[in-house]
Parts: structure tokens; C-alpha cells; sequence
């Protein structure tokens, strides 16, 4: 009581109140929010944090989960968490992580603790004797969904096909066979000359095609995001099998190539729901997205020459994290919390869907407000 009344008394002083003035007020440090402009994706594509409403609903490792508050600041203290994998989020010194964090600390003499998750702050975040992860959780609990387009097919078009029409091409006769077995008709390869490079249309294709905008406007729909693992498996398969690439020689590392950014995105955002570890790197010719394979469960190709160059591998879940390189202090920006449905509060932002904290403090509106948003 005594430290509020001394902090009152401070905050009215002649001084302190010119230098407000001048400068604005002093940062908070404690709110549980993001950067107003991190990407998030949501049920109908993806949106600013900074723009999401009572009503929206965001992805969760157990599926998607509404936003039943929101709440904006300006005054956060802000700080930027900087991951391996070109990946950083912007948020308050207070928003809170789940993380696995090294303890030294011994039990009764005995071996150490080790890693352990705990909820940690921001700032707190590197505050033990080796950098923290991120567990990677992608989501899982979706139903399978009737899709616009069938997704190998729909990937496998993304991947290496006609950005004006239903023509897909390439090499692998794999590809055209899997597209058959989609329930699609096809033409002969256009230029036999080139074989065994094929050029092919996809009969009908381009209508479903222009019904989703995507003529000229490569991109994953966001409906295929809430379609199950096996569905959203076969879109990753028919885009890596078209445009993706397997290492001979770095353990079981995968590789998207692609000139377009919000494709890349997309495939990015794409891989990490299905709970690979994958990461971009842009440069001047295009933009790579990698990750490494190893479970035998989520083979993403279908062209038996790409899996062939990988290791052996087991039937077990990816268990990979997200190493937090960094924290470094960062200028003040607008930032905003959510409160979501799911009780454990837990959501995934940014293209690479990185698990953090949802504020499942803040108040939560008038009844009439949530159902006219509903």
C-alpha cells in the first residue's frame, strides 16, 4: 500500500508530469500482449492481431477456439523473441510463454532437474543457463472437410501448374497418377518432345479453380487449413512432390522453393499445422522453406525418387521445438491481448503458427455484445 501511495505521489510531481508531456507516458510492463501487426490465421485466412474481434476464431494445438475479449494498449514495454528459423514475434516484456527452460537444480543430491515446461514472461525468458524452447505443436483435432478442390491435386496445380489455367507440369508420372486417382480427367502431355517432361491439362479444373480466386492468385483457401491431417497432408505432398526437394546429403532435410511470398506463407504455415519444424529463407530469386522429416507417419511426397533419399525413419510423433535465439528490447508499438475459449489459453501466431499465450484475464464484454459478434 505504502509502494502505490509513493508511486502516486511520483507520478504527480511537476517534473514527472512535463516529461510526459514531452514524451509520452512511461511503458507498462504488464500486459499479455502481441504486436497489433503479427499474422495471425484464423477460420476465414489470416488477419492482424491487432484486427481480431469477439467472434473470430484462431488455432489452438487442439483446433480452432473463439475469442471471447480482446483489449488494446499503446503504452507496452516491448520486446522482440527472435526464434532459429527467421522467426520473430513482437510482443509486451509481460506476455507470457510456455516454454521448456533448463533447471540446474539438483533433487536431494541427485541428478539434475533438467528441461521443464513453465509459463514464463518475455522477459524472463532467457534467464536460465541455456536458451529456452518452444515446444512445436501444430493442430491435429480437425474433422475431414468436403474441399473445393481435391488437395493433392490442388498442391500439386500450386506447386508446378499454369498460373492462367488447369495445366499442371512435370517430370514424375506419379504426380498425374495421383491426380487421376483425385477422380480428375487428363489430356496427353502437350509437348511429347520434352518428355519425360510433361505438360498436362486437368480437365474441369479451372473452373473450381476461378471459383476460388486463384487463377493468377496462388494460395492455399483457408478452408483447407480446418481440414484434417490426411487432407492437409496430401495438399503438402502434391506441392513438395511438384516443387519441393529432398536431401541426399543433410540428414532428412525437405525444401519448398517458390518465388511468390504469399504462397510461401502459406506452405509455411502449412507445414508447421502439421507439426514439422519449418522455417524461411528469403532471397533475391525466391523464397525456401526446410524442415526435416522424421516420422514415418508424415512422409510429405509421393514420388518414390524424392523418398528415396530418406534416412530410415520410425513411426513416432515430430518432436521438434523452437529455439529462442534472442530477446532483445524493442521500441514501443501498439499491442493487443485476446481471451480465447479453450481453457488452457494456449494459441498459435505468426506464419510459422508458434504456440503462446492467450491473456485469459482480461474482462470479458456484455452478453449482447458477444452475441451480435457471434
Amino acid at each position: 500500500m505504502e509502494s502505490n501511495n509513493l508511486k502516486n505521489q511520483i507520478a504527480e510531481k511537476p517534473a514527472v508530469k512535463a516529461l510526459e508531456a514531452h514524451i509520452g507516458p512511461m511503458p507498462t510492463r504488464r500486459n499479455n500482449a502481441l504486436a497489433c501487426d503479427t499474422p495471425v490465421l484464423t477460420q476465414d485466412g489470416w488477419k492482424k492481431h491487432g484486427a481480431l474481434q469477439v467472434g473470430d476464431s484462431v488455432y489452438t494445438p487442439k483446433g480452432l477456439s473463439r475469442v471471447i475479449a480482446t483489449k488494446h494498449y499503446s503504452d507496452s514495454q516491448c520486446m522482440k523473441v527472435v526464434f532459429r528459423g527467421n522467426q520473430e514475434i513482437v510482443c509486451s516484456s509481460g506476455h507470457l510463454w510456455r516454454a521448456l527452460k533448463w533447471n540446474s537444480a539438483r533433487l536431494k543430491g541427485e541428478k539434475r532437474i533438467g528441461w521443464e515446461s513453465k509459463i514464463s514472461k518475455t522477459s524472463d525468458l532467457m534467464s536460465s543457463y541455456k536458451n529456452p524452447y518452444i515446444p512445436v505443436t501444430g493442430f491435429s483435432e480437425m474433422p475431414m472437410v468436403d474441399l473445393p478442390i481435391e488437395p493433392y491435386t490442388l498442391g500439386a496445380w500450386l506447386g508446378d501448374g499454369d498460373n492462367s489455367c488447369g495445366r499442371v507440369c512435370g517430370p514424375d508420372n506419379e504426380v498425374f497418377e495421383s491426380i487421376r486417382k483425385d477422380g480428375y480427367e487428363l489430356s496427353d502431355s502437350h509437348c511429347p518432345s520434352r518428355a519425360p517432361f510433361q505438360t498436362r491439362t486437368v480437365y474441369n479444373l479451372v473452373k473450381d479453380l476461378r471459383k476460388q480466386n486463384l487463377l493468377h492468385n496462388k494460395h492455399i483457401p483457408p478452408i483447407y487449413f480446418t481440414s484434417s491431417v490426411k487432407q492437409r497432408l496430401a495438399l503438402l505432398q502434391g506441392l513438395m512432390d511438384t516443387d519441393g526437394n529432398m536431401s541426399k546429403t543433410y540428414g532428412n532435410g525437405a525444401t519448398f522453393v517458390q518465388k511468390g511470398e504469399r504462397l510461401s506463407l502459406d506452405v509455411l504455415a502449412l507445414a508447421n499445422s502439421l507439426g514439422f519444424r519449418a522455417g524461411i529463407c528469403k532471397t533475391k530469386l525466391a523464397h525456401y522453406i526446410s524442415f526435416s522429416i522424421s516420422s514415418i507417419d508424415l512422409v510429405p511426397f509421393r514420388v518414390q525418387r524424392k523418398i528415396d533419399n530418406i534416412k530410415k525413419l520410425k513411426s513416432q510423433k515430430q518432436s521438434k521445438n523452437w529455439y529462442v535465439q534472442s530477446v532483445e528490447e524493442q521500441e514501443t508499438v501498439p499491442t493487443n491481448a485476446i481471451r480465447i475459449q479453450d481453457p488452457d489459453g494456449i494459441y498459435l501466431v505468426g506464419h510459422a503458427l508458434i504456440q503462446t499465450c492467450s491473456d485469459q484475464s482480461i474482462s470479458l464484454p456484455k452478453v449482447d455484445t458477444v452475441l451480435k459478434t457471434g
